[in-house]
């Protein structure tokens, strides 16, 4: 778990400057102001960047930092090794006449082969990442800030998508919902398109939220099990919106209570196993820490969001995802 400090956000103005500039969409935190309030957004400003080494969980990500690398034989490149198996699919022949050569030969001059001898192939593989946000647009802090760091990191990971191959996608919630508000794409001007205005404002559904990110991650694992994905996550944590019925009526969740809601939610996420980063949009001298719970929920890296700007979340997703 890593943990980073606030700092200047390298253009000159202190946290507090820039919360006066950009945020003008906050409300009381019962949903009065701002509810349908739509904002164009543009890439925020460089800054001092922040660097961060997620914990590697799922299987196709190394600790090194390198490119997602998986092994398996659905995605052939190059056969690198053999290892022992029970079944006698895509077997390694030369391995597996080397492990039988002491069985001996039959009557007819064949090798004996048992299936201990069995040795599949171990093929190496260079695979994409698939980055999801999930992002609080609600007007409990400075959505507008929020959203810009975000559509900058978007835009720019997608610039290089040609060469990386990753593939971005995005998840909002504010109000009494979460949306998905970007499919994962590699599209550069699908991306533009769906996030160039986007609601804020009003309360804020966390519950639902990672409800709909846990569906997100079955349905994308379901389709392509291989798939390695990454998780980054912005939210307080500040809880105030219950699960819509339809959602509590065919799960065992606290009814009515958004925070129990969203701890079992979070639970739920954080036993898939997905690297996930929490970045955390506290702001102001007193915090009510709900953020580093959640992150603990999550089993998820944890960093304040602070002045963190569109280019320091680029380099530490480029960094977790190798």
């Amino acid at each position: 778990m890593h943990e980073t400090s606030p700092q200047d956000n390298g253009d000159g103005q202190s946290s507090n400057q820039n919360e006066q500039n950009t945020n003008t969409n906050n409300d009381d935190g019962n949903g009065s102001n701002n509810d349908d309030q739509m904002q164009t957004f543009t890439a925020s400003k460089p800054s001092q960047i922040k660097q961060l080494r997620l914990n590697q969980k799922q299987s196709g990500q190394t600790g090194s930092g390198r490119r997602n690398s998986t092994s398996n034989s659905q995605q052939k490149t190059r056969y690198i090794r053999s290892a022992p198996t029970d079944k006698a699919v895509d077997l390694a022949l030369d391995a597996t006449l080397r492990a039988a050569a002491s069985n001996g030969l039959s009557d007819d001059g064949q090798p004996i082969i048992h299936p201990e001898n069995y040795r599949k192939k171990v093929y190496n593989s260079t695979t994409d990442t698939l980055i999801l946000f999930v992002v609080d647009a609600s007007g409990s802090m400075s959505a507008r800030k929020r959203m810009e760091t975000v559509k900058g990191a978007v835009i720019s990971l997608l610039m290089d998508a040609y060469q990386q191959r990753d593939k971005v996608g995005v998840i909002a919630f504010r109000g009494t919902k979460a949306e998905v508000l970007l499919e994962p794409t590699r599209s550069v001007e699908l991306a533009e398109k769906q996030l160039q205005r986007l609601p804020t404002g009003g309360r804020t559904p966390l519950a639902h939220a990672l409800s709909l990110t846990s569906d997100m991650i079955h349905r994308l694992q379901r389709h392509d099990p291989d798939q390695a994905l990454l998780l980054i996550v912005l939210s307080d944590g500040k809880a105030n919106v219950p699960l819509p019925k339809i959602a509590t009526d065919s799960t065992d969740v606290d009814v009515g209570d958004a925070w129990k809601q969203t701890e079992q939610m979070a639970a739920q996420l954080g036993q898939l196993d997905v690297p996930t980063l929490l970045l955390d949009t506290d702001s102001g001298h007193v915090r009510v820490g709900r953020g580093k719970e959640l992150s603990h929920l999550l089993r998820a890296d944890y960093l304040l969001l602070e002045d963190m700007t569109a280019d320091g979340l680029v380099h530490t997703i480029r960094q977790a995802a190798g």
